[in-house]
């Protein structure tokens, strides 16, 4: 049935291997061995439109982010991370985001986090670097997660999150900075704001970034998946950490 999935309980598979010879000259054995595999979860259009596949439903995907495409996002991204009191998509911090696929949802949350009027109002920093798509409002956690700083009750507004902007240094690579048109960041935020290169933020979250992970990894509403930028993991966010696109 369309729109279905199903979960299947543990299993094995029987699986061989080349063993050692037992002596010099000798042939080498196959022994078999027992493989344990976990639960399996399976969907008809549930994750993906118009398509069927499986997943191992107790591993948690992993989001790898595309640096040469969206470098400044990227970096962005894993400092909010890093450095927000709740680490939104941390494996360190066993903290994963989670999808939700409600779109009146999710477009209240870009709205109130990037809110243009009103108290906390979001407004582009004037040194931000822009593209061909200008400077845009980039939220984290996104607007498509249930850890978006639009879904807490009281609604709030934008001008609570950590704020920064984007800027292309001379020498081609991306800095970020501390938009001081805003009070400077606590970290005890639970969200993050920032000036964004227009096609960077758009790139981030379309096809070849979060919507496409949620695609290949088939991530169901309420799934769990962690973030990582392999270029930046390990790098203290309290020091210059340089990406190059």
């Amino acid at each position: 049935m369309s729109g279905t999935s199903q979960k299947f309980d543990r299993g094995t598979f029987l699986n061989f291997k080349a063993a050692a010879p037992e002596a010099a000259g000798a042939a080498a054995t196959i022994k078999p061995s027992w493989t344990f595999w976990e639960e399996v979860e399976c969907d008809n259009s549930v994750a993906v439109a118009n398509s069927t596949g499986c997943v191992f439903a107790k591993n948690t995907p992993t989001w790898q982010t595309n640096t040469k495409r969206y470098p400044a996002a990227a970096a962005y991204y894993w400092v909010m991370r890093e450095k927000l009191a709740d680490h939104p998509g941390s494996k360190k911090y066993n903290k994963p985001m989670h999808r939700m696929t409600d779109k009146v949802q999710q477009e209240h949350n870009r709205t109130t986090i990037c809110n243009k009027t009103g108290a906390g109002k979001w407004t582009a920093h004037p040194d931000a670097t822009g593209d061909t798509q200008g400077v845009q409002c980039d939220e984290f956690p996104f607007a498509v997660t249930l850890e978006s700083g639009g879904i807490p009750t009281p609604v709030v507004n934008g001008g609570i999150c950590a704020q920064l902007f984007a800027q292309k240094q001379d020498d081609g690579t991306w800095r970020l900075f501390d938009d001081d048109g805003y009070d400077p960041p606590t970290w005890k935020e639970i969200c993050g704001r920032a000036s964004m290169p227009g096609k960077q933020n758009g790139d981030a979250g379309r096809g070849p970034g979060l919507s496409g992970f949620f695609t290949k990894a088939r991530v169901q509403n309420g799934g769990a998946f962690y973030m990582e930028v392999l270029q930046m993991e390990g790098c203290n966010p309290d020091d210059v950490c340089v990406i190059r696109p």
